[in-house]
């Protein structure tokens, strides 16, 4: 495997994990005007793509209840409102919340809505392309909710385990849209291309905390484009096979 797909690689698992620090203090020496306005544009996007996985999330729930059969529409929309929740945490624990007691519990928050997550990302992918859940969702269910149980106790101090094990669950959902593009499934191509994008500006983040490269533009928080193109793939993708099934 060369450079480039190792750094897309790790950028795509790492873009997936809704995570902007590891909890903890930092010093952040710099021009003060331009540490607050650095702040408020992180703020600022944090905030919209929360407004925005919420739309997304209720339209797919709405698509739904509408249409019962599509269980893809019910997996997707509660993985959006998971990610919702935990984008609203952070942004409590990170900007709004003041006092030491109101921090700890949205990030206690934060760190426990993020396994779900990728529970319910991975069963999306599964219902899209398998007639009948794999035998291995299980084994990962448990995975993430003993993962879960870890990091609600010490949101802090374990929150690597999370990060490790997590890696599982990315690369099964990585290894299930392979094969599907392989097999000529009817719209893998759709979910690889949003993939593809997160994991291209997941892949710029990467570059950046590796201080590899510098900024461009002042774009330090890339991943929400990587992460607005993959939910507008997997909406493509729903939407699509919903006027599919409608015209039957």
């Amino acid at each position: 495997m060369n450079k480039t797909a190792v750094i897309l690689l790790f950028g795509l698992i790492f873009s997936l994990m809704p995570v902007d620090d590891p909890g903890g203090f930092f010093i952040n020496l710099g021009p003060a005007q331009q540490m607050i306005e650095s702040l408020l544009q992180q703020r600022s996007e944090q905030m919209f793509f929360c407004a925005f996985t919420l739309a997304f999330g209720l339209l797919h729930l709405i698509l739904f209840l509408f249409s019962p059969a599509s269980k893809g529409n019910l997996y997707y929309s509660i993985f959006l409102l998971f990610y919702t929740a935990a984008i609203f945490a952070d942004i409590q624990s990170g900007y709004i919340a003041r006092d030491p007691e109101s921090i700890f519990f949205y990030l206690r928050l934060h760190r426990m809505l993020i396994p779900f997550t990728s529970i319910f990302c991975l069963r999306f992918i599964y219902a899209v392309f398998y007639d009948k859940c794999p035998r291995q969702f299980p084994a990962f269910v448990i995975l993430m909710l003993s993962v879960w149980v870890v990091i609600s106790l010490y949101p802090v101090e374990h929150f690597d385990v999370f990060v490790i094990l997590n890696l599982l669950v990315q690369l099964e959902i990585v290894r299930v849209i392979t094969v599907a593009i392989l097999r000529k499934k009817d719209g893998a191509w759709i979910l690889a291309a949003g993939y593809l994008l997160l994991g291209f500006f997941g892949a710029y983040d990467t570059l950046l905390d590796l201080g590899i490269m510098a900024p461009l533009n002042q774009v330090t928080n890339a991943y929400y484009f990587g992460l607005a193109g993959l939910v507008v793939a997997m909406s493509v993708y729903l939407a699509r096979d919903f006027a599919r099934s409608a015209q039957r």
